[in-house]
């Protein structure tokens, strides 16, 4: 039996939603400018050499299969939540294990873009301040759903 506190309400599915466009739009702005400049492939060219790691392809075209490969990889937890948080509002319902694993994710991902360190990039800050707001959203839901069931849902 679904109960008016599993459900997804609008608001909240719209930010999440919206969160999640800037963060994939800002990660894809971020490897489109770092696989069009030069200097910044010249640079990660000399550090692979460097560090004398032979494996990596430093030509032109692994330095940008790096790129999309890093590009991939970022937007997997914002694609995912979308796709799950607006299945959730129009087939299923949310759950704790919908916020906790969510949560965790979103926290994941906090820690791996600030461990980036790319503190001269604006997008390095609009994807930081978009997960923490992504993540109080979805802490948000707790409150919800225990506002709701108390309520007599």
């Amino acid at each position: 039996m679904l109960y008016p506190s599993d459900i997804l309400p609008k608001k909240q599915l719209y930010i999440i939603l919206i969160l999640c466009s800037i963060i994939i739009f800002s990660v894809s702005i971020d490897t489109l400018i770092k696989a069009k400049d030069i200097e910044l492939y010249r640079k990660w060219k000399d550090d692979i050499k460097s560090r004398n790691i032979s494996s990596v392809d430093t030509s032109l075209e692994g330095y940008i299969s790096n790129n999309l490969v890093s590009l991939f990889s970022k937007i997997v937890v914002p694609l995912f939540l979308s796709l799950n948080t607006y299945f959730a509002y129009t087939r299923t319902r949310i759950n704790s294990l919908f916020i906790i694993v969510w949560s965790m994710l979103i926290l994941a991902s906090i820690i791996d873009t600030f461990l980036e360190l790319s503190i001269y990039s604006v997008f390095y800050y609009i994807k930081i301040v978009s997960y923490i707001i992504l993540l109080f959203t979805i802490l948000s839901l707790i409150r919800l759903k225990e506002k709701n069931n108390k309520g007599g849902g």
